[in-house]
C-alpha cells in the first residue's frame, strides 16, 4: 500500500529537513524556496488553525488562492486536518457558479485573498450578514459556511 501525501511530507520533513521541497518563481524571477521542514511545519500550523475553528474529518474547505506557496501550504494543511479541499473558481461575473459550488459541496470554510476584490472575497463580502469575530459567518446564500 502506498504512503499518503501527508505521511510523505512528514517523513521528508524529519529525514531531509533542509532539502528544498518546492521552488516558486515570482515577479521578476524572484525565488521562494520551501524546504521539507518548512512545508511540514507550515502545513501542520495551518491544520491546527482549521481544527481550532472546528474543521476536521470529512469537512470541505474551498481554496480560492492562486497558484502560490500559500495555496500549497493551505491545501496540505487542509488534508492534514482531515478535511478535503475544493478548488474554488469564479467563472461568472456575478459569482453565482461559485455560490452554487459552495452549496453543492457543502463547504464549511473558504480560503481567500481579501485583497482580491474580483475573487471569492468580492463575491462573499456583500453576502455575509454577520460574523462572530472568530471566523464564523452567516450567509444565506451559502448556509453551510
Amino acid at each position: 500500500m502506498a504512503n499518503s501525501l501527508v505521511s510523505e511530507i512528514v517523513k521528508r520533513g524529519e529525514e531531509l529537513p533542509d532539502k528544498p521541497a518546492f521552488v516558486f518563481l515570482g515577479p521578476n524571477w524572484s525565488r521562494t524556496v520551501l524546504t521539507f521542514c518548512d512545508v511540514n511545519s507550515l502545513a501542520q500550523k495551518f491544520a491546527a488553525v482549521l481544527r481550532q475553528r472546528g474543521i476536521g474529518d470529512g469537512d470541505v474547505v474551498c481554496n480560492t488562492l492562486s497558484n502560490s506557496p500559500e495555496r500549497l501550504i493551505t491545501q496540505l494543511g487542509t488534508i492534514m486536518a482531515g478535511a478535503v479541499f475544493l478548488n474554488g473558481q469564479i467563472c461568472l461575473a456575478d459569482g453565482s457558479n461559485f455560490l452554487r459550488s459552495l452549496n453543492d459541496g457543502r463547504v464549511k470554510a473558504v480560503i481567500y485573498n481579501p485583497r482580491d476584490s474580483r475573487g471569492a472575497f468580492g463575491v462573499l463580502k456583500d453576502k455575509v450578514t454577520d460574523t462572530d469575530g472568530k471566523g464564523k459567518v452567516v450567509c444565506a446564500d451559502a448556509p453551510t459556511l
